[in-house]
């Protein structure tokens, strides 16, 4: 990493590929910048995980010379977004980007190849005076997806949604596919054959209505709002895209039930809000993708109501 020279790696999912890079990557950074190995180890795993559980292949590693320091760098072809998770305290993933964020002296997203991949970087050494987490970022890129999509787009109000359920349901869906694509990663009897189209339904499928919810809600847990009012601008196929995804979903639910699992199977009211929410999305999309108008949808509170009263009178509501 002398002078302008670039040190690269390809990334795939196989077992160890995250140890056997490490090591490779942080042999060329202790050459270089020994008092910085520590953290380059640490920023370099998250990236590189993060990347593989929720981006898209080809996954690459650089490291790049920088002043005083070492530029970490990982590209994907995925449109999903790195975020910060919210406070969920019971949640096994969402705290990466804190290690990031405090181990590097300046991070951030950058589109690439007009929007359909993304960069992810980190730069080590002397700290900066500014070490914010970036926003803007992750905004252009949302755009960016959204204008290259090749497709219309459908306006989606889906009224006013607890901020913590929010926060938390997707944490809890991040804690079991992080699970289900370690698994995978393995031997391939550690998942059941059914399950990796299922990974990615709930990876891929879906990706654009949940970055935007989780988007939406972290800027309203940021400004202190216990509710969050969701309106999402989404690609006219989100409809049959949610309907993938409650799918598989409920396929991972039923493997989690049977205890193979670290993680439980979805908590009810996530599950009754999950399937609120697509449900709407579903209708109103396709409503406005056929010039149709949009049916009523039942605000999230009723639901949550009349769900309360079924358990009082002994029933037990669908969810």
């Amino acid at each position: 990493m002398n002078g302008g020279a670039l040190t690269e790696f390809s990334i795939d999912a196989t077992d160890n590929a995250v140890p056997r890079i490490r090591t490779a990557a942080m042999a060329v950074v202790r050459e270089t910048a020994p008092e910085l190995t520590d953290d380059a180890a640490l920023v370099l795993t998250e990236l590189v995980t993060n990347a593989l559980l929720h981006g898209e292949p080809p996954v690459v590693l650089r490291l790049l010379p920088a002043p005083g320091g070492v530029r970490i760098e990982v590209e994907d072809n995925g449109g999903a977004l790195p975020q910060h998770g919210g406070h969920v305290p019971e949640a096994a993933t969402g705290r990466g980007l804190w290690l990031v964020a405090t181990l590097a002296r300046a991070w951030g997203v950058e589109p690439r190849v007009q929007g359909r991949s993304k960069v992810v970087w980190a730069d080590l050494g002397a700290p900066t005076a500014d070490r914010s987490i970036p926003t803007v970022e992750l905004d252009t890129l949302v755009a960016a997806c959204i204008d290259n999509a090749a497709e219309p787009t459908v306006t989606i109000h889906l009224g006013e949604v607890p901020t913590g359920l929010l926060l938390q349901a997707k944490a809890h869906v991040d804690d079991l596919v992080r699970e289900l694509t370690l698994a995978a990663a393995g031997t391939a009897d550690d998942l059941p054959a059914h399950l990796a189209s299922a990974i990615d339904g709930v990876l891929r499928h879906f990706a654009a209505a949940r970055i935007a919810i989780k988007h939406q809600a972290l800027d309203a847990a940021a400004r202190g709002q216990t509710t969050t009012d969701l309106t999402l601008t989404l690609p006219a196929s989100t409809a049959h895209a949610g309907e993938e995804y409650l799918a598989a979903l409920d396929r991972v639910d039923d493997y989690a039930r049977t205890a193979c699992l670290l993680t439980l199977a979805t908590p009810p009211a996530h599950r009754a809000f999950r399937r609120w929410y697509v449900e709407a999305i579903v209708g109103q999309a396709r409503a406005r993708a056929a010039g149709q108008p949009v049916p009523p949808s039942a605000r999230f509170q009723d639901v949550l109501d009349a769900r309360s009263g079924a358990h009082r009178h002994g029933a037990q509501p669908r969810v």
